[in-house]
């Protein structure tokens, strides 16, 4: 929605999984995280009236390292009183492959540690 190269590939859409996880969070990258996600808010009120009170970040990206810090004030101010955070224990996943599951503990810390924002 917004013009924000740091989070954004070579051809202007927003990184995509593991590319945004592992991206470095330096100060310019949350200041444009903030910024989408205002502009994606603002949005989401236009077209339904209001601000949802509810959020699911795509790709769990609202609970990747450093992120929940600077869009909890955001979420706070805007009336959001409910925020999916995936902390399932991924050992409880025995049918998953390797892969998949290293990927999915990374982000089980990630997880416990946003619930504490």
């Amino acid at each position: 929605m917004t013009n924000v190269p740091t989070i954004q590939d070579s051809d202007g859409h927003m990184l995509y999984k593991m590319k945004f996880w592992y991206l470095k969070k330096t100060p310019k990258v949350l200041e444009d995280i903030v910024t989408e996600t205002k502009a994606q808010l603002e949005q989401y009120k236009e077209l339904m009236g209001t601000y949802p009170t509810r959020v699911d970040g795509h790709q769990h990206v609202h609970i990747a390292r450093h992120v929940p810090e600077v869009l909890a004030p955001l979420f706070q101010q805007i009336g959001v009183r409910h925020i999916r955070i995936p902390d399932q224990d991924p050992g409880e996943l025995t049918w998953l492959d390797t892969t998949t599951i290293k990927r999915y503990k990374a982000r089980y810390v990630a997880a416990v540690a946003a619930r504490l924002i």
